[in-house]
């Protein structure tokens, strides 16, 4: 998933790729295999369900604290501190196109700057039906 920036993985979805079926000699994972790697993933804090069905998880290549950081650094280190982004900004925007946060999935994001949250480091806010952080 890191190789692709991807996010979320939806489990039916995932049974049906390349990742877990091989279509050139006609193998594939089983769904109680996939759970039970996922399941084993979650233990480890890899990955976090969405929903209560266990259809749909976040792949935590960086956990939501490292993905904090890292956003933190880059504010630091753009001048970003005491200003306010939003999240557009943040994951599509000119200024972060070459990071590595550059198409982060948004309520990973959220997830992400509310760690930094905890931490005194920002502040989340709505504006204008815009969601936004302002970086300390």
């Amino acid at each position: 998933h890191r190789a692709h920036k991807a996010y979320v993985l939806d489990v039916a979805e995932a049974l049906a790729s390349p990742l877990f079926h091989n279509k050139d000699i006609s193998r594939k994972l089983s769904a109680d295999s996939l759970k039970e790697i996922l399941k084993y993933m979650s233990s480890r804090g890899q990955v976090a369900w969405t929903d209560k069905q266990q259809s749909r998880c976040y792949v935590y290549w960086r956990s939501p604290e490292e993905w904090g950081k890292l956003i933190h650094d880059w504010a630091d280190a753009t001048g970003h501190l005491n200003t306010v982004c939003t999240f557009y900004e943040l994951v599509q925007g000119d200024d972060t196109a070459d990071t590595e946060f550059a198409g982060l999935d948004v309520d990973l994001l959220r997830l992400s700057l509310q760690t930094l949250e905890k931490q005194g480091k920002a502040e989340l806010i709505c504006f204008d039906g815009s969601d936004g952080v302002k970086f300390f």
